[in-house]
């Protein structure tokens, strides 16, 4: 099973709305409601059409992935 997939995405969610509000950013950040949407949305979302390969894994097999990044941030 790959480890960036849907679950993960909602996991990572789930842990931003938690330190949103366990660590009171929004207070502190001064955050509005678009900023908080907006952050949960980029939460969700921050690995949409991750292959669920490492770089390593990338950089060798020379994938077209490493090779159009020069194997830096595969």
């Amino acid at each position: 099973m790959q480890y960036h997939n849907d679950l993960h995405g909602a996991d990572v969610m789930q842990m931003a709305y938690y330190m949103l509000h366990t660590c009171s950013m929004i207070e502190k950040l001064e955050l509005g409601m678009i900023d908080v949407l907006s952050f949960l949305l980029a939460a969700v979302c921050h690995d949409l059409g991750h292959d669920g390969y490492t770089n390593s894994y990338h950089v060798n097999a020379i994938t077209i992935r490493a090779i159009n990044s020069n194997d830096v941030s595969v």
